[in-house]
């Protein structure tokens, strides 16, 4: 059964559910035009932060959650130093913390299960949806080993899309993609080795 929780939504690029889904509220967090809002499941007590209270992050899209902790993820797509992959404490959005080495092109993250990496795309300018991204990568949660995980020059139309999956074991990534002409679901090989 389908029921619509929210109204009035801005552009928003993204949505995610909170692991602890019996917390006593604000189960979803979602991005709202320039601001985050999490709201429970059945869409009350909707609350959301905007600029400035969460400078420098700007429309803070494809918010994530790590289960160990319920660290809270976001790109924050600003094509200068402030751009990058941010984490916030989920309750509050408190303690706002940029990933090192992530950079304002880098859109799309997603935890590893294990929450001790993030696989992301790399968006390069002039392309459409929805085949967004030319290539994946990944980087551990503190910023290191940033390693590049596909290695294309796609033309326009083809590539890969939002919403990454890392498989149970950690070893891949899986992503809607048009490679080649060929449209479909691939399994991209974590290590760096660039199988698909």
């Amino acid at each position: 059964r389908e029921t619509q929780i929210a109204f009035n939504f801005q552009p928003s690029s993204g949505h995610f559910f909170s692991p602890e889904t019996n917390r006593g509220g604000h189960q979803i967090v979602e991005s709202d035009g320039a601001g985050l809002c999490r709201m429970n499941l059945d869409g009350t007590n909707r609350t959301c932060t905007f600029i400035p209270n969460w400078d420098p992050i700007r429309s803070g899209g494809h918010p994530v959650v790590r289960g160990s902790d319920n660290l809270l993820l976001v790109q924050n797509f600003l094509d200068n130093a402030d751009g990058g992959l941010y984490t916030l404490n989920y309750d509050d959005l408190s303690n706002k913390q940029k990933i090192p080495n992530a950079i304002g092109r880098d859109l799309s993250p997603s935890w590893s299960n294990d929450g001790q990496a993030i696989a992301f795309a790399a968006y390069p300018t002039s392309r459409g949806e929805p085949y967004f991204f030319t290539n994946l990568f990944k980087i551990n949660a503190n910023g290191s080993n940033r390693t590049q995980l596909t290695n294309f020059t796609q033309p326009l139309g083809e590539g890969f899309s939002y919403s990454l999956v890392w498989t149970k074991d950690n070893s891949a990534v899986i992503n809607a993609a048009k490679l080649d002409g060929i449209a479909g679901i691939y399994v991209i090989k974590a290590d760096g080795s660039g199988d698909i």
